[in-house]
């Protein structure tokens, strides 16, 4: 940990595990982390401890043992707010493989006069985007999710 301490200045690290009463006080001290777990996880002891020096990770929670443990879970938890995921309703073409062969069809018998009419490169892409979405809109409409 010294070693890593000294070639990443920056680094974040979490040590978590089942400590057993070993005494770590001084490689805490000595790495600048913190345990914070302030309870006991095994009966009356403090066996397993989460030690780290990311300070928005400061609070330890104990929950019920899992399986056959004599140990309880710790879920480590953040003072930051969580964020709410964002979901962003989109909308999406119903293409089937007949409304597929429809635009295709209706591409190829496309006269395509207000593209060749256009006078600058511009104004036949907007030519061209517009007929390909009206053919769209014909036959492959909108879903909304």
């Amino acid at each position: 940990m010294s070693t890593l301490c000294k070639k990443y200045p920056m680094a974040k690290f979490i040590i978590a595990g089942d400590f057993n009463r070993l005494p770590v006080e001084d490689i805490f001290t000595q790495l600048d982390i913190t345990n914070v777990v302030n309870f006991n996880t095994r009966e009356n002891a403090q066996l397993d401890l989460i030690c780290t020096n990311i300070s928005e990770y400061q609070l330890a929670v104990g929950l019920s043992p899992i399986c056959n443990s004599d140990h309880c879970t710790i879920l480590l938890k953040s003072y930051r707010a969580s964020k709410t995921p964002k979901y962003i309703r989109t909308n999406r073409r119903l293409i089937t493989a007949e409304r597929k062969n429809r635009v295709v069809c209706y591409i190829a018998t496309e006269s395509w006069v207000n593209l060749l009419k256009a006078n600058s490169v511009h104004d036949k892409v907007e030519a061209l985007h517009c007929t390909i979405n009206s053919i769209l809109n014909k036959h492959c409409l909108f879903k909304v999710r």
